[in-house]
């Protein structure tokens, strides 16, 4: 099923036009027949008189080296003002970011260079539960390793990158 299917059989019902704001790990085929791993970037989902979804990329970048070689991809959207995402593993719509505020906060202390064990002490839990932590947003989002993950969110647009 193409992409653009799987996204519409995910979405509720009455939802037009969809502002997809990120598509990360969608797989294509390139010229010469070999998978690539794309992050996609595009306008919103408009649906023509025949009920097709037209999609519009705004960015598309080859992403492979930054992902896992498991199969699946995510999307991050707005819905009604309201972040919302579909990850290809529950193939529904969650409305609320693929990140927790938690989860962003991990992932911003590896932005700015700190260590595992800083980041634990940081945030006033063990080594080991820093680490699984972010173990489970790596494996969310089919990052390679955590400065991956890092730059998967940052061209997500999932961290604050005022700051």
């Amino acid at each position: 099923m193409s992409v653009r299917k799987r996204l519409i059989a995910g979405l509720p019902d009455g939802i037009r036009p969809l502002p997809v704001s990120s598509v990360c790990g969608g797989s294509i085929l390139n010229l010469k027949n070999k998978h690539m791993r794309m992050h996609y970037k595009c306008t919103p989902l408009v649906s023509d008189a025949s009920g097709n979804v037209v999609l519009s990329f705004d960015y598309m970048e080859d992403i492979t080296t930054l992902m896992t070689t498991a199969n699946g991809y995510w999307m991050r959207f707005n819905l009604n003002g309201q972040p919302a995402h579909w990850h290809s593993d529950r193939r529904k719509t969650v409305r609320k970011d693929i990140l927790s505020p938690r989860e962003k906060l991990l992932i911003g202390l590896c932005q700015k260079g700190h260590a595992i064990g800083e980041i634990a002490e940081m945030v006033s839990v063990s080594r080991q539960t820093a680490k699984n932590q972010l173990n489970t947003v790596r494996n969310r989002l089919f990052a390679r390793d955590n400065t991956s993950l890092v730059q998967l969110s940052l061209l997500a647009g999932l961290l604050d990158t005022t700051s």
